[in-house]
């Protein structure tokens, strides 16, 4: 379970770290964009944003797990 873990760790970091910087890309064009286009952008700027709090969520909850088991000697709950 903890390979799996940490595995799954590492796929959260990259797609977080790409997700950011696809949003940081989009706020930076979005003052730029013809004004029919804005909505539509500001939607898909919602739909990464929210995308990328339930990555950051999950990757967080795996971290207390790990910190957890950590602390337990590596025990898992009874």
């Amino acid at each position: 379970m903890q390979e799996s873990r940490q595995a799954r760790r590492g796929k959260l970091a990259q797609e977080i770290a790409r997700k950011r910087s696809s949003l940081s890309v989009m706020k930076s064009v979005q003052d730029r964009l013809p004004s029919h286009v804005k909505e539509h952008h500001a939607s898909t700027i919602q739909l990464v944003t929210e995308e990328l709090q339930k990555m950051e969520v999950e990757y967080h909850e795996l971290n207390v797990e790990q910190i957890r088991e950590e602390l337990k000697g590596g025990q898992s709950d009874p």
